[in-house]
């Protein structure tokens, strides 16, 4: 139960408590209306009983104010049980997804790469709405209504025993259907939000590669993998609700014939002369009021079961560890140094034994074959993926050793793949330094030959993009991204093809704006087309996930080997052209 709690309050159990306890109080209170009433219906039938009686009015007026009395207090309470209950729900559930964003920000990509693409965002949206849902509306009944087959039995049996056992000689019997259907739901459940999660992804995966599908004129229909992740969620979502309803229909329906189980032995009692009519008639008052909120505390049992699983699932992305260190970056300078890494997206390796060096307030490249890891090398200096052995040092020191967002704060990255948020250009440039002044992103602007092209459009530095930055070319991306990259001036670049999708005119004004931003830092670039870094300080040569060649352009000229045969390829590949034949 501890654990459930936790789960549910998301690391706050203690917020649960006021919605419990008004709830507790306003069900209990409640209770006090029958009570009261089976006084009055006792005073009313004492003439009945014992001709000569005569009814005390005044105990009358104290048991109808007492019902006034319970009124009151039963509407205070449910205000405030609705106001806590409703108000923890949703805080929890907005604290929830902010914690969660936040611890999600502090994984390594490791941790995105092993699942599937709808699964992050299923747990935001369906789990967190579903633990909204239990919290508000269902979670503080149920836990109220623990309190009636527990509390209840044992005040019931201080009248009379064989009428207590009578009424709730059916609850066992409802609790074992309850726990099979539990069984049952733990599988299913999984079954369940896995359609769910792979829906997701096809869906991701489906709206992503529309472009596709209407280049090739692909209709929607013929996408069969997001057809069959429809179906079989559909198929999972029937079989959950055909397979459980029988349970719980026969559970509710096996705890509602205690009523009467229990009117039979009052019977058979009062025609053996063994049971007062007073008692009978105070059990039939108490087993009518109480076998509804018992039955909806039942039924809640499913939900809530639904719910702890989505909390096991939040909590399990909760705890995932975060890229660790607390040392500060830079002490010992910005050299960067390999030794010994291996490294692997799957099973298979991409570096096994990878060492080298980059100097500092230098200029290195790194070329090579598609597929070589050149793009994983950069990752990796960031630390957006762990090294499965060895090292990399950053001045000397281990970068698993420096705090992340120390070691993030020393590097600018561009990326060949930008990615845009849907917000104003001003802010998308604006992440690369959260409290620059206008001026100051402006000048960055400039810097990334993209103020031009910006203060044409219709609103200027405040025009939105769309998601991805979709409402933009390629090289307007890339300019933007590169304007991040001046804007937070750091001491470590690494550029992932930065320059890909410019044209001519661009990339040299582009390449003007680089050789300004890199001075006097360390800078790692990777480029396919090889004349736009031969006047590096050092290119190191990729293949294979090995450094095959190191050195200069005409050292590497002048070894007639790897490098030579990429840069032949080039020259040759940039005389072809198409031809009418």
């Amino acid at each position: 139960m501890r654990n459930l709690l936790y789960d549910l309050s998301g690391g706050k159990p203690s917020a649960l408590i006021k919605p419990v306890l008004y709830t507790t109080l306003d069900t209990f209170i409640k209770g006090w209306f029958s009570f009261f009433a089976l006084l009055i219906i006792l005073e009313l039938i004492k003439p009945l009983q014992a001709p000569g009686e005569i009814i005390n009015f005044t105990n009358l007026t104290m048991y109808c104010l007492g019902i006034l009395a319970s009124a009151a207090l039963a509407t205070l309470f449910a205000v405030l049980s609705f106001r806590h209950t409703y108000t923890s729900a949703y805080s929890l559930a907005a604290q929830g997804r902010i914690e969660l964003a936040e611890h999600l920000r502090k994984l390594p990509l490791g941790f995105f790469h092993a699942r599937e693409p709808g699964e992050l965002a299923a747990t935001m949206l369906n789990d967190y709405t579903l633990l909204e849902h239990t919290l508000s509306h269902v979670f503080s009944r149920f836990m109220a209504g623990l309190l009636l087959p527990v509390l209840t039995p044992l005040l019931l049996a201080f009248v009379d025993v064989r009428m207590a056992i009578a009424m709730f000689v059916t609850l066992p019997a409802a609790l074992l259907l309850m726990y099979l259907s539990l069984k049952l739901q733990q599988v299913w459940g999984g079954e369940l939000n896995a359609a769910k999660i792979d829906c997701a992804g096809r869906l991701q995966e489906y709206l992503a590669g529309m472009k596709v599908i209407k280049a090739c004129n692909s209709g929607g229909a013929s996408f069969g993998r997001l057809k069959n992740a429809w179906e079989n969620l559909m198929h999972k979502s029937i079989k959950i609700e055909a397979g459980l309803a029988p349970f719980m229909l026969l559970a509710t329906g096996v705890l509602r014939s205690g009523l009467t189980v229990m009117i039979l032995a009052g019977v058979y009692l009062l025609q053996g002369g063994s049971l007062d009519v007073t008692v009978l008639v105070a059990f039939l008052v108490i087993g009518a009021q109480i076998f509804e909120p018992l039955t909806a505390t039942l039924v809640s049992f499913n939900e809530l079961t639904f719910a702890a699983m989505a909390a096991r699932r939040i909590s399990a992305i909760r705890t995932a560890p975060v890229l660790s260190g607390a040392g500060a970056a830079g002490q010992g300078g910005y050299a960067i140094e390999f030794e010994r890494v291996g490294f692997g997206y799957g099973p298979e390796a991409v570096f096994s034994n990878l060492t080298f060096s980059l100097p500092a307030k230098a200029v290195t490249a790194i070329v090579g074959p598609s597929g070589s890891g050149k793009s994983t090398i950069l990752r990796l200096i960031a630390r957006f993926w762990e090294v499965q052995n060895g090292q990399i040092r950053l001045g000397g020191t281990n970068i698993r050793e420096i705090e992340p967002e120390q070691l993030l704060k020393n590097i600018s990255i561009v990326f060949q793949d930008v990615y845009l948020f849907h917000d104003t250009i001003y802010n998308n440039i604006k992440i690369g330094k959260e409290d620059a002044a206008r001026e100051e992103i402006e000048q960055a602007a400039r810097l990334a030959q993209c103020h031009d092209f910006i203060t044409a459009l219709p609103q200027g530095y405040d025009t939105l993009v769309g998601e991805g930055g979709s409402t933009l070319s390629g090289g307007e991306k890339q300019r933007i991204s590169l304007a991040r990259a001046f804007l937070k001036n750091a001491p470590i670049i690494l550029l992932d093809e930065a320059t890909a999708a410019l044209d001519a005119e661009n990339e040299r004004q582009l390449q003007q704006a680089i050789n300004a931003l890199v001075s006097s830092k360390t800078v790692v670039v990777i480029a396919h087309r090889l004349k736009t870094i031969k006047n590096a300080a050092n290119i190191i040569v990729l293949a294979n996930g090995q450094v095959v060649e190191q050195g200069s352009h005409e050292q590497l000229m002048n070894n007639q080997a790897l490098y030579r045969r990429l840069w032949d390829l080039q020259e040759q590949s940039g005389r072809w052209q198409i031809s009418n034949g």
